[in-house]
């Protein structure tokens, strides 16, 4: 509904000025909004600014220049401190790893002895058994 007005309404302004004889007012270029207020904007410079040339180190730029090489050193420094620190832990880290692993070796070659030791004890001691028993019977078959 709202919609259908629109559209009359819409249609019935242009067939309005279609029907005037004056044509619709419009609004010369020149004229601006604003006429009494300046451009907020600066006007476009008419050449680019030439740079400033480096300055010299005198004076407080020797200093800051002295300031800024001092910190870059000190970063420096750091840095090889840092790497030195780095591939210290990491030695560190793989002797303490071959350490381990060669305390495994050595724990493991210590077990199987233990175990090949308490086999050779049992078989022994297997033997003797078997060997008594047998005895034992030999001597029984002799007597009878």
């Amino acid at each position: 509904n709202n919609n259908n007005n629109n559209n009359n309404k819409s249609s019935a302004n242009s067939s309005f000025f279609f029907a005037s004889s004056t044509p619709p007012p419009s609004i010369s270029p020149s004229a601006s909004p604003f006429p009494s207020s300046p451009s907020p904007f600066p006007p476009p410079p008419s050449s680019p600014p030439t740079r400033t040339p480096f300055p010299t180190y005198s004076g407080m730029n020797a200093f800051v220049f002295g300031a800024t090489q001092r910190e870059r050193e000190r970063q420096e420094e750091k840095k090889k401190n840092d790497w030195a620190r780095f591939m210290k832990e990491r030695e560190e880290m793989e002797k303490k790893e071959k350490e381990k692993e060669e305390r495994e070796r050595r724990e493991k070659e210590e077990r199987e002895e233990r175990e090949e030791m308490e086999r050779e004890k049992r078989e022994r001691r297997a033997r003797r058994e078997r060997e008594k028993t047998e005895r034992e019977e030999r001597e029984r078959h002799e007597e009878e």
